[in-house]
């Protein structure tokens, strides 16, 4: 991203460094848009540094970025300035490891960089390292989309829920509390308890809810499976979903890889919009 933003500003430092190219014939001549000419930014002002590091930062893993070459800055006239020092302050970490996303896409699991900071997640970006796999076709570098960039941003996002939270009005109404992860605990497990005790264990039924990782789905059904509840099969949960492609296609895969896309003469998308929804 930073890298996309360097090259858009130096794009227009450079556009406002060239005479406007005139359009006509004869001395009547005159400038306008189209020209060649970018108008300037109403509250910006391009400065060209095209020696200096924009910045520095600290660890190893930060020497690309320090001998990223600055092509210009932007000053802000009407005085907000944080903006571009928050933006400054991301690109700050420790260290850097591994991450993916486990979201609703295809192909999925994108490999990314995990910029760490004190702890946490600063921000990440695609590691474009994926390796060509036929000759001549275009590799899946950088592999990763919106979503996932944005990913970070959510795991910290205001909206998020970081504490229990326990119904004290109408269900439906809204009203929540919140209560500390042992109260949480023991009234969960009083719940069950209970229904063991007064309906049986059959009486419960594990299910799934969104965005349920492997590990979680098999943590729950491992813990029903001990205290003698009903677990369903993952398909259930998915109109089943795998047998239902072996029914009508005869195979779980139905076509090959997206990489081969490259060969195809016609793209039919049915009742999808990638751009927005399920981005390849």
């Amino acid at each position: 991203m930073m890298r996309m933003i360097c090259a858009i500003v130096r794009a227009l430092s450079l556009r406002r460094s060239e005479p406007a190219r005139a359009v006509g014939r004869g001395p009547e001549a005159t400038q306008r848009r189209g020209s060649g000419h970018l108008a300037p930014v109403p509250g910006y002002t391009a400065l060209a540094n095209d020696t200096e590091p924009n910045g520095t930062c600290s660890g190893p893993a930060n020497e690309w970025r320090n001998r990223m070459v600055t092509v210009s800055k932007i000053s802000r006239r009407d005085g907000r300035a944080e903006t571009e020092a928050e933006y400054r302050d991301r690109f700050k970490f420790d260290r850097v490891s591994w991450g993916s996303h486990c979201i609703d896409c295809y192909p999925g699991n994108c490999p990314y960089r995990v910029y760490v900071r004190d702890g946490s997640i600063v921000f990440e970006e695609q590691s474009g390292t994926l390796p060509v796999i036929e000759k001549g076709v275009p590799d899946m570098n950088p592999m990763g989309c919106q979503k996932g960039a944005n990913w970070s941003r959510t795991l910290n996002g205001g909206e998020r829920i970081h504490w229990p939270l326990k119904r004290v009005g109408k269900r439906g109404s809204g009203q929540w509390e919140r209560v500390s992860w042992e109260q949480a605990c023991n009234e969960v497990a009083d719940g069950i308890i209970d229904a063991i005790q007064e309906q049986g264990p059959e009486s419960m039924i594990a299910l799934s809810g969104c965005n349920m990782s492997t590990w979680g789905v098999t943590g729950r059904t491992r813990f029903f499976s001990q205290i003698g509840g009903i677990t369903t099969d993952l398909n259930a949960e998915m109109n089943d979903f795998s047998p239902g492609h072996y029914l009508t296609y005869g195979k779980f895969d139905p076509v090959s890889s997206i990489d081969d896309w490259f060969h195809a003469d016609v793209f039919f998308i049915w009742f999808s919009n990638p751009a927005f929804t399920r981005i390849p």
